[in-house]
């Protein structure tokens, strides 16, 4: 017997990037521009009462979240709070589903020559690593003499 459940729905807006905590206890998902909280139960969604927003976008950004550590005690963002896209991470209460403190910076990615970009699947967490693509901002420009015939 196959079962389906919806895990969260927003009636005002669309869903994007949901991500179960690694105890299948909370979903993290963004919705009108915030990154969101809310607990997860096989049998039925949760109300919106019961979503905690995380962290809000800047306006006109492309800041998202990238993924839960493998604990389930941190969310990874990658924020643009410099001018550059940087891997930063929030705490999570795991008993409340809440934002502990303030995001911190995890590591800088800051290079003029080089695009952060995401790999086909978005960015991925796994323990120990953060993978991603970088797309080479710089080419070379090669010239040849080329010999005249007369």
């Amino acid at each position: 017997m196959r079962c389906e459940h919806v895990a969260v729905t927003d009636p005002q807006a669309g869903i994007g990037r949901a991500d179960f905590s690694p105890d299948a206890r909370w979903i993290a998902f963004q919705s009108r521009g915030h990154l969101w909280l809310a607990p997860f139960d096989r049998e039925s969604e949760p109300d919106e009462s019961r979503w905690t927003s995380v962290f809000t976008a800047a306006s006109g950004s492309a800041e998202r979240a990238c993924g839960w550590s493998p604990d389930g005690q941190l969310i990874y963002l990658l924020l643009e709070r410099d001018g550059f896209r940087d891997l930063w991470a929030q705490r999570i209460d795991r008993v409340h589903g809440a934002p502990s403190g303030d995001p911190f910076l995890v590591q800088h990615l800051h290079d003029p020559r080089r695009d952060r970009g995401s790999t086909p699947y978005g960015t991925a967490i796994v323990n120990g690593a953060f993978v991603f693509t970088q797309n080479e901002r710089t080419g070379s420009i090669w010239l040849r003499e080329v010999a005249q015939s007369h």
